[in-house]
């Protein structure tokens, strides 16, 4: 019998509540358990290169923005969009627009229905649909979650799309509204997917915010086009996703000005990250100085310790 999605979601949450309740919790004196003698669990590992930047050492590593693309996860749900157009063509396919509301408001997708996440579960006549999934383009994490809650509720039918409800607009020729924007915490939870591809231009942006006179546009759009070819270059992240380009500065600045040049450039789809790599390294300093608090231990404390 299906589970309720509503049930697989509250065990969900209330494993994850446990999780953060015994790891803030205090550590008991003298209660010193030995590397991975708790549920396999691996001894403290040292930070990642260039950790000093963000915090210091500490048992815990959390991804630099230079390592983007190097992690290993891939969605398990998704469906291009040639192959979704081709269900559509076939009829029966519910397209389901499940953005926040001000960002389906801006870039509309026409036929699709707005829903919050939590209320498409409600919708018990739809489970033998086929039913396609739009998010952002880079929030496949929450997606993919969700897939798999609708799943075991009976909900056989239901993929989400990848490169999001952006993708299946550029696909029909409709026009991005201004700048796409990915706040640090997002990018955060998304880090470990390995479509991800750097793409640093404070140089250029610089560049620009000195004057916009013709040899200045023209040095800043060489040394783009030059960083954007090396990025096709490197391999692909997989047959399902395409390259999702992070545009980055070192404090969101410049933006503006380097939207058009990056659309020449760039061909894969591209997020600005809000705040540049300051309120990113500022979000990971913030995350390592939570796992350091350890009264009286050099180096910080690890999880493992109390679970």
């Amino acid at each position: 019998m299906p589970r309720p999605v509503h049930r697989a979601r509250m065990e969900r949450l209330l494993a994850g509540a446990v999780a953060l309740v015994l790891l803030a919790a205090p550590p008991a004196r003298g209660r010193e358990a030995a590397p991975g003698a708790q549920g396999g669990c691996p001894p403290p590992v040292a930070a990642a290169p260039g950790a000093a930047e963000t915090g210091g050492s500490s048992p815990v590593s959390l991804p630099r923005l230079e390592d983007l693309g190097r992690g290993d996860r891939r969605p398990q749900c998704l469906a291009g969009v040639r192959q979704a157009a081709a269900w559509q063509r076939r009829g029966g396919l519910r397209l389901i627009d499940l953005r926040p509301a001000g960002e389906a408001r801006r870039e509309p997708v026409p036929g699709a229905v707005r829903l919050a996440p939590h209320a498409l579960a409600q919708r018990g006549s739809w489970r033998d649909d086929r039913l396609l999934l739009l998010g952002s383009g880079y929030d496949y994490r929450t997606l993919d979650a969700l897939c798999e809650d609708l799943r075991e509720a009976g909900f056989r039918r239901v993929r989400v799309l990848a490169g999001g409800a952006p993708a299946w607009r550029a696909a029909r020729g409709l026009a991005a509204d201004g700048v796409r924007r990915i706040r640090p915490s997002a990018l955060l939870a998304e880090a470990g997917y390995r479509y991800w591809r750097l793409l640093d231009l404070d140089a250029e942006a610089a560049l620009l915010a000195g004057g916009r006179d013709p040899a200045r546009l023209a040095r800043a759009r060489a040394s783009l086009a030059r960083k954007a070819a090396r990025l096709t270059g490197e391999g692909a992240p997989g047959a399902e996703v395409e390259r999702l380009v992070l545009v980055v500065t070192g404090d969101g600045g410049g933006y503006a000005a380097l939207a058009p040049l990056v659309e020449q450039a760039v061909a894969a789809p591209v997020v600005y990250l809000e705040g540049g790599r300051r309120a990113y390294r500022a979000l990971v300093r913030n995350q390592l100085a939570i796992w350091q608090r350890r009264p009286g231990k050099q180096g910080g404390w690890s999880p493992c310790e109390y679970l």
